[in-house]
């Protein structure tokens, strides 16, 4: 038993990339038949349920066609945000591209962050009368925050996408 929550951060994980080559396949057949098989890959990734104490939370999947390569990237909503996935793609493709030839550098090598860091400045931090005394100050008189759910979390059923529109204020 523990006095805290644990979270266990792996270095490696095995797992998580799969490449599927279509080449012959699409040589072979139609390529309605190619992007189906895509389309369907997909498909069962949305629908893919994830078990969150075992790695990895992702899937990145290539499908080798002829001329292109179609990346698919599907992953568990806790593990990334948008930001973060726009910077993980687009180091993959400045990688790939140096890789080509073009002309792009490669991604600067250096060390990964620590998630042993960011525990470390969290603890300093919960441990600080000043930030203590900072989100007091900030915080003073507000209301807990009322959230209009759509639902209580759930994977995506048969019935498509979850969608919702907002009228933001113009403030």
């Amino acid at each position: 038993h523990h006095s805290e929550p644990v979270q266990i951060v792996h270095d490696t994980v095995s797992g998580g990339l799969d490449v599927v080559d279509l080449r012959s396949r699409a040589a072979s057949g139609s390529v309605e038949e190619t992007e189906e098989e895509i389309l369907d890959h997909i498909e069962r990734r949305r629908h893919h349920r994830y078990a969150v104490e075992r790695a990895p939370l992702y899937l990145m999947r290539a499908h080798v066609l002829p001329s292109t390569v179609e990346l698919v990237f599907s992953f568990h909503h806790a593990l990334l945000d948008g930001g973060s996935v726009a910077n993980l793609i687009g180091e993959l493709l400045q990688d790939y591209a140096h890789l080509l030839g073009l002309d792009t550098g490669p991604v600067p090598d250096g060390p990964l962050p620590s998630a042993a860091h960011f525990v470390r400045d969290e603890r300093r931090a919960l441990d600080s009368a000043d930030s203590r005394r900072h989100w007091r100050r900030l915080l003073d008189g507000a209301g807990m925050p009322a959230l209009d759910m759509l639902r209580s979390y759930q994977a995506p059923g048969d019935d498509g996408q979850l969608t919702r529109h907002v009228v933001l204020p113009d403030e």
